[in-house]
């Protein structure tokens, strides 16, 4: 019987065990969304800009003393259902919790990312492949005849055809190891008609110039980490523009329902003053054409407010199509009612503070630092490619049967033990291919590193404008309502001249109108300040924590981007 030597096996132990030593442990399954959204920050109005410091948090501003309130109107119960009356069958609600769960939920854009991003996660595994033990077998069946001619007399010769039969089998293992050394092992037979022969054999070849090395063999693997480290950030850059994209559109909705307020307003005061001038002509105190503009400017009044209930509807499709809604859901076909309050809220932040916050959160940036430290891992292999190829190669056989004869003689063992040693070199004499890849790998190392420079400028700018593009709107804010209590005060004082006889229905009208445009006027800045908050807080990186939304995966956890070795969590 024949035993593998002591040496053999526990070298091939240590073969076996090079299989989880390589990393060929299963890797993570692919990521789903998963998602969760915090109530407390989207009750109420538009949600706290997330603090840099505990004196950052603003405070909520709604503007009560300037809200339309159609509703108020002393002839507001008078107006026909048709023109007070938003929708014609009864609306779902939905509040911004909604909008952003439909979001992260339906949006198709998001969808799209997230199957990158499993594509990503699945090159972690297809990457580690290069530690899989490879399996080999084989088993052979030989048959030869061979013929001999000999001297039967001097003049003839007579042949004589002998033929011989053998069969073999071989089994063998080879595994790559993290030094870049391929370790193999190999155990086989042969049984012939007069001997029978079995054969171990250990092989190792392991580079010492090309090739050495963890950093090196694990290239791949890496590579493969990083690249699911800048698909995560891509997926959370993509929640983030759809997420813009789906709560400004809401905004939308809200401000062309404010603004069919002011035009259910406006009608209302033109009705008013088309009955006052009419009771009056009929009194005789009025001439004909006063009643004519009340008539004119109450039929222009009710166009405008069927433009912009026509608005409200588009801004309906518009939100629906963001969220994904198809057919067979309840949304589809239902008219949309936000629950979200009109509000707004004062945002002030510090312009280093927040371009700093921004640097070290921006998803856009950890995609393009994900993608430079590719652009490393593949400079040093480039580099090392351009080293001379020098192999150290040493072999064993252990031969448990010399000579097994089958003539009736006993089994002789012949135990042998016999071993090699060497060196092989190779090297292209230009070594064009390798030297000019180095190159590559250079240059695609510094777009990298310019790259992120570009769009860490980029990021500074949009902070920058943000800000700006903030503070404005919230200056907008305060021009507009008082435009809006100005115009007002002139409506009322026109009004009292108007009733005794000091004022014309023309500048009756114009005062109307001006006080509908400043209302208009200041809803739309209210909306554009919101619109503004939520770009600064995806210019800023906060936008999810900033609505409550947490991801549940780490690689899409702006507070993990501090990390300096994500890609270990995935060895």
């Amino acid at each position: 019987m024949f035993r593998l030597p002591p040496i053999l096996s526990l070298l091939l132990m240590g073969l076996f065990f090079s299989v989880w030593l390589g990393g060929c442990a299963s890797s993570r399954p692919a990521p789903s969304l998963q998602y969760s959204i915090q109530p407390e920050p989207l009750r109420g109005g538009p949600p706290r800009p997330l603090a840099i410091s505990p004196a950052d948090r603003g405070s909520d501003l709604i503007a009560d003393e300037i809200r339309v309130r159609p509703e108020a109107l002393a002839n507001y119960h008078d107006l026909p259902s048709s023109m007070t009356q938003i929708y014609d069958t009864p609306p779902r609600e939905l509040s911004l919790r909604q909008v952003v769960e439909e979001t992260l939920a339906h949006n198709r854009q998001i969808r799209i990312q997230s199957y990158t991003l499993r594509l990503a996660e699945y090159q972690i595994p297809v990457s580690k492949s290069i530690y899989d033990l490879l399996a080999t077998a084989t088993l052979a069946y030989t048959r030869t005849q061979t013929q001999t001619e000999a001297a039967a007399t001097t003049d003839s010769f007579t042949a004589t055809t002998s033929s011989a039969r053998a069969s073999s089998g071989q089994i063998g293992l080879s595994q790559l190891l993290p030094t870049g050394a391929v370790l193999s092992a190999a155990y086989g037979a042969v049984d012939s008609a007069d001997v029978y022969a079995e054969q171990a054999s250990l092989a190792l070849t392991q580079p010492l110039l090309r090739g050495l090395g963890w950093a090196v063999t694990n290239a791949p693997i890496r590579i493969a980490q990083w690249q699911r480290v800048a698909g995560a950030a891509d997926l959370q850059t993509q929640i983030e523009n759809q997420l813009i994209t789906t709560l400004s559109a809401y905004w939308d909705l809200i401000g062309a329902i404010e603004n069919y307020k002011v035009q259910v307003v406006s009608y209302a005061a033109a009705l008013d003053l088309l009955r006052i001038n009419q009771e009056k002509f009929n009194a005789e105190l009025m001439p004909l054409v006063d009643v004519l503009q009340a008539v004119a400017a109450a039929d222009a009044r009710h166009d405008q407010i069927i433009q912009a209930r026509e608005v409200i509807r588009n801004d309906e499709d518009a939100l629906k199509r963001l969220l994904f809604l198809q057919a067979d859901r309840p949304l589809w076909s239902a008219q949309i009612r936000p629950t979200q309050p009109f509000a707004w809220r004062d945002v002030r932040l510090g312009e280093a503070e927040t371009i700093a916050q921004a640097l070290g959160r921006r998803s856009e940036l950890r995609s393009l630092r994900g993608r430079l430290k590719q652009t490393e891992i593949g400079l040093r292999v480039a580099r090392n490619n351009i080293l001379p190829r020098l192999d150290f190669m040493g072999q064993a056989f252990f031969i448990g049967s010399g000579a097994s004869l089958r003539a009736g003689e006993p089994d002789v063992e012949v135990p042998l033990n016999n071993y090699s040693l060497g060196l092989q070199f190779s090297f292209p004499l230009q070594n064009r291919a390798a030297r000019y890849g180095a190159r590559q790998a250079a240059s695609r190392r510094a777009q990298s590193a310019e790259l992120l420079q570009d769009e860490r400028d980029q990021v500074t700018q949009e902070v920058r404008l943000a800000l700006r593009d903030v503070a404005a709107t919230r200056q907008s804010i305060d021009a507009t309502s008082a435009a809006v209590v100005s115009q007002r005060e002139n409506l009322d004082n026109a009004r009292q001249r108007f009733d005794v006889g000091l004022e014309t229905t023309y500048f009756i009208l114009q005062y109307q109108q001006n006080l509908a445009t400043a209302q208009s006027n200041h809803l739309q800045a209210v909306i554009d300040h919101n619109k503004a908050a939520i770009r600064l807080e995806r210019a800023r990186g906060t936008l999810l924590e900033t609505y409550g939304i947490q991801i549940d995966d780490p690689e899409l956890d702006p507070a993990r981007d501090d990390d300096p070795t994500p890609w270990r969590r995935y060895e």
